[in-house]
């Protein structure tokens, strides 16, 4: 094992006790607890600890907070938004049919359609992300910092 710090160890034996390490690192690390006094004492006050604080009950919110929370968030958008993007998109594809149609008396081809469908769903996919980040910037913590 190459040469560590004690707060290399002390860390690898945090991560030991989290089951965050490989095979070879724990097996490595228990050797280490084995031989060496210090860090079996720094494991026995470690694993002490975590049993301390696992056996902390941690104390539920409010259901009222949580509903706040939710209210506050962004990402809890209403979802008609998005029904009535893809309804209104579809709503453009069709009429963007129905003039090709006017324009040349005949029913677009497979490539005029699918280049419609193409462009309507870009124009739907900027329009919803300039939505969605125009909802987001009041809350948006770093739109005022500066590169």
């Amino acid at each position: 094992m190459p040469k560590q710090t004690p707060e290399d160890v002390e860390r690898m034996i945090s991560a030991y006790l989290d089951g965050e390490l490989t095979q070879g690192e724990s097996q490595r690390v228990r050797l280490l607890i084995e031989d060496q006094p210090d860090y079996r004492l720094a494991y026995e006050e470690m694993r002490q600890l975590q049993r301390l604080t696992g056996a902390i009950p941690m104390p539920q919110p409010p259901d009222e907070r949580i509903r706040e929370i939710e209210r506050q968030l962004a990402v809890a958008a209403p979802r008609r938004v998005g029904f009535y993007a893809l309804w209104g998109g579809l709503l453009l594809w069709l009429a963007y049919l129905g003039l090709l149609f006017v324009r040349n008396l005949r029913w677009p081809s497979a490539m005029e359609a699918i280049v419609g469908i193409i462009v309507f769903g870009l124009i739907s996919l900027f329009v919803s992300v300039a939505i969605e980040r125009w909802r987001e910037l009041p809350h948006d913590r770093y739109r005022r910092i500066r590169k």
